[in-house]
């Protein structure tokens, strides 16, 4: 039975779906980062300079070593960045909840309040044909 809480609670319903689904994509988000950061930690210690050669290809080397060692600092910092994002994303889903539990307490508070009333009225109404036929008896 629906009472004024029941279109609040599929809100708060929603808003904490939606939060779960966000934390789930920032953390495959976190996943794929940490995947690229071992393909880049391979690739830097598989990384060979060349023993011998001119200025401009050691030079050359180096610098795609830099490249590589840049790309590796920008990676752990997305990743920094996501733990972030998951850690806020992760207090808002702990505000949503508690708020979908309060919301969700007041609705069976409601539902009770109501089951009450119907209840009282069932008896009034079985107490008043109880009479009725008792008087209808007695006449």
């Amino acid at each position: 039975m629906r009472n004024r809480f029941s279109n609040i609670i599929i809100i708060k319903k929603t808003a904490l779906s939606k939060c779960e689904n966000e934390l789930a994509h920032l953390n495959h988000e976190k996943d794929m980062l940490k995947i690229k950061e071992q393909k880049t930690i391979r690739i830097i210690n598989s990384f060979v300079f060349p023993k011998s050669g001119s200025f401009i290809e050691i030079q050359s080397a180096n610098a795609k070593l830099l490249s590589i060692r840049v790309q590796m600092q920008n990676i752990i910092n997305d990743i920094k960045a996501t733990d972030n994002k998951i850690e806020n994303k992760q207090n808002e889903y702990k505000y949503h909840n508690i708020e979908y539990e309060k919301i969700k307490y007041l609705e069976k508070d409601e539902q009770k309040k109501i089951d009450y009333k119907i209840k009282q009225q069932e008896e009034r109404i079985i107490n008043d044909t109880t009479s009725y036929m008792h008087y209808a008896k007695s006449s």
